[in-house]
């Protein structure tokens, strides 16, 4: 992906997580829910890495919509969970 390359060049940590967690979620949306799934955990991971706070809870709705759409439910609304203690953090 040439935006991911551009990003590791230039150690734009953010924007690299970004490419790869949408990247993921795209794969899963398109049937790939474990490949996709893994690759919004490394986006996400990266992200958190970061120390960044803000934005947890879009990422946490990515894995709430590729729970959702493979049957989980349980851990989809998990992700929910988190995402509204989250975001009650940031408030």
């Amino acid at each position: 992906i040439e935006n991911l390359e551009l990003c590791n060049e230039h150690d734009l940590v953010f924007w690299a997580a970004i490419s790869i967690g949408l990247k993921g979620w795209s794969d899963a949306m398109m049937d790939d829910a474990e490949g996709g799934l893994e690759n919004v955990r490394k986006g996400y991971d990266m992200w958190c890495g970061t120390g960044a706070k803000i934005h947890v809870p879009f990422w946490l709705s990515l894995f709430a919509e590729i729970f959702e759409k493979n049957s989980r439910t349980e851990e989809g609304l998990q992700a929910i969970r988190q995402a509204l203690a989250s975001s009650l953090i940031m408030a």
